[in-house]
């Protein structure tokens, strides 16, 4: 089978595009990187950038000099994606899908689909067509490989059934609101001023990151790189920094990796890792769902890969369920059953499960319109209840979740609230149920596992917060065996995460996330969690025990962003100067920044310099109001987001 470093590839009436992230100097040749090379020198101002491959530059130099290479070209490729932007050149309706490799800084232009279907054609994450870049770039030739094989779709193993798509719910057409010019400003100007301030660092972190690098080919142990086992995997989410530990954990198993996004997050830090062996952009699976569906089958027959391992956002759960049934012969899903996501994602159903098993939960209870609303909080004035509970959308909402709003409150308070979430779109209704659930005091923790058969095979626990950007293993004594009767009484298999609060010694499961969470990083220097991954469906009893379950390490250390840190050791108000330097000391020394590794940094720079700058840079030409940039997540939190 051909698994040329470059493919665009045409299956059936679906296209997709994809770049390898494969760094090896045979993939590919210095007369294509040279080629490829001289076009963007010449669309990106005529800047003279020099590439690594073929040149006669050994050990830390070469190193150093693809770092360099790749943080020139990813600046320059932003501001002119920008430029292009503001002159109207890229559509909205359309995404640049290409973007350098981690050593060869190789580019390319993606096909159009042969059918597009209306849904696709309105979609803002809808493929770029190859015309359109060729046009756009000052008619720049942008050349993609040739040759590439599209006969793994025909000569595949017997197929699975398709799933019918589901079609997203149309919403009809509404006059935008009119904006006040501060509106329209704001949102801009913070943008503007995080966009300068992070290209304000690049300097002393460039300098930081090449001397580690350069120390470690000099006087460090070195790395040895895992014998290939012939086993291909494919792992979603590639725009979240739990991905990147996921694809270290199996490539250090030997296994060939493919990361895959939406074409929204085309720029993902992850794909720059040496991890990466392939980078796959495929249809927005909210939107279509069918199309989706057949990426992903085609991909994994072409791949002919063994694992699927999906990495997803709370509203993808569902449609990553879906895949284990399309999925070829010989490949395994770790989602949870379509079934046991809709159960465990409904907080109330959640809870109700707990309590048959005699689990220790809050009271929570179902709102399915204002009215709902309004008689529970009547209800708790005229018992004169004093405990608080928390009002929150059913549904994930980036914009809401962090409100706590409480009651019993007063009416108007009530109705002010309610007014302004059904602005938002976020309106109370059984379409978009909502949940009050008892206020609970005490710390907050959040556990993961990893399931088969009712058996934890791999587990990890922490302290957490609503908005958790450090992560160390707590080992809580009554979490894990809290998760495992669950686990255990509904026979679960797949991925789970399950919040905790812990009142008066008790711990109290508020919600259950069916999908990876992100304190999955705790694992970073732990070998067997690629194992469990990698074997845990196939051989979940070598992991099923007390001895033989996987957890952190004792010795891995608390995982930071270390821009978050040093951002609130900075800026968070009483503290000495004594005390901020002691916190930046520890953030940078003492603590693991969970996208930087000595023996693969470019994932580090390109989160700061290439990810989060084009999350910015989308903001400042649109001007959505908005309330942080996710560094663990990869995205920005704003109005009109997903």
């Amino acid at each position: 089978m051909d698994k040329s470093p470059t493919t665009l590839m045409k299956v059936s009436d679906f296209v997709y595009t994809d770049e390898a992230d494969d760094t090896s100097e045979a993939s590919i040749s210095s007369d294509e990187s040279t080629a490829s090379l001289s076009h963007w020198t010449s669309a990106i101002n005529d800047v003279e950038i020099v590439a690594a491959a073929g040149t006669s530059t050994s050990g830390a130099l070469a190193f150093l000099e693809k770092i360099l290479t790749t943080v020139v070209l990813t600046t320059r490729t932003t501001l002119t994606m920008a430029t292009m932007h503001m002159h109207d050149e890229i559509p909205k309706s359309e995404s640049l899908q290409s973007v350098l490799s981690a050593a060869e800084t190789v580019f390319e232009a993606e096909a159009e689909p042969a059918q597009t279907s209306p849904a696709a054609e309105a979609s803002d994450e809808s493929t770029a067509s190859l015309s359109h870049w060729t046009s756009a770039i000052n008619d720049v030739e942008i050349v993609a490989a040739a040759g590439t094989s599209t006969s793994g779709a025909q000569t595949s193993p017997a197929r699975k059934p398709a799933l019918e798509p589901v079609a997203a719910a149309a919403k009809p057409a509404e006059p935008e609101a009119t904006r006040s010019l501060r509106d329209m400003i704001e949102g801009r100007a913070w943008a503007a001023a995080s966009m300068a301030s992070l290209y304000a660092t690049m300097g002393p972190v460039l300098c930081g990151v090449a001397a580690s690098v350069v120390l470690n080919k000099l006087f460090g142990k070195g790395e040895h790189a895992p014998a290939p086992n012939g086993k291909t995997v494919i792992v979603t989410g590639g725009k979240m920094t739990k991905s990147l530990v996921i694809c270290r954990a199996l490539k250090a198993q030997g296994c060939r990796v493919v990361l895959v996004e939406t074409s929204k997050y085309w720029m993902v830090a992850t794909r720059q890792s040496r991890s990466v062996d392939r980078f796959v952009t495929v249809p927005v699976p909210e939107k279509d769902t069918d199309a989706f569906l057949k990426a992903i089958r085609a991909l994994a027959i072409e791949e002919e890969a063994c694992l699927y391992v999906p990495v997803c956002s709370p509203v993808a759960s569902q449609y990553e369920a879906l895949v284990a049934d399309v999925l070829p012969e010989g490949c395994h899903s770790w989602s949870l059953s379509p079934e046991m996501v809709q159960t465990l994602d409904d907080k109330v159903e959640f809870g109700r499960m707990a309590r048959e098993l005699n689990l220790p939960v809050p009271d929570s209870r179902r709102i399915c319109s204002p009215a709902d609303a309004h008689a529970f909080n009547n209800e708790l004035h005229a018992k004169g209840e004093t405990r608080r509970y928390v009002f929150k959308n059913l549904n994930y909402d980036s914009m809401h979740r962090l409100d706590l709003f409480t009651m019993p409150c007063e009416r108007e308070k009530l109705q002010a609230y309610i007014d302004k979430v059904v602005a938002a779109e976020c309106g109370i209704s059984v379409e978009q149920p909502w949940l009050v659930q008892a206020f609970v005091n005490g710390p907050e923790y959040s556990s993961s596992a990893l399931v088969k058969d009712g058996q934890v095979l791999a587990f990890t626990d922490n302290e957490a917060s609503i908005s958790c950007f450090n992560y160390k293993h707590a080992a809580h004594p009554q979490i894990r065996g809290w998760v495992e009767t669950l686990c255990k009484a509904h026979n679960i298999s797949g991925i789970i995460c399950i919040d905790f609060m812990v009142e008066d010694g008790t711990a109290l499961a508020i919600e259950c996330n069916p999908r990876f969470s992100s304190n999955n990083n705790s694992f970073y220097n732990n070998e067997r969690y690629g194992e469990a991954l990698l074997k845990g469906l196939s051989e979940p009893a070598a992991f099923s025990s007390e001895k033989t379950q996987v957890q952190p390490l004792a010795e891995a250390q608390e995982v930071n962003w270390l821009f978050c840190d040093a951002y609130y050791a900075l800026s968070k108000p009483g503290y000495s100067m004594r005390e901020r330097l002691g916190q930046l000391y520890t953030a940078c020394f003492v603590n693991k920044d969970a996208y930087f590794d000595v023996n693969d940094p470019l994932p580090f720079l390109a989160l700061h310099y290439l990810h989060v700058p084009v999350l910015l840079m989308r903001n400042l030409l649109r001007g959505n109001k908005w309330a942080k940039i996710d560094l663990c997540i990869g995205k920005m939190t704003e109005e009109n987001g997903d």
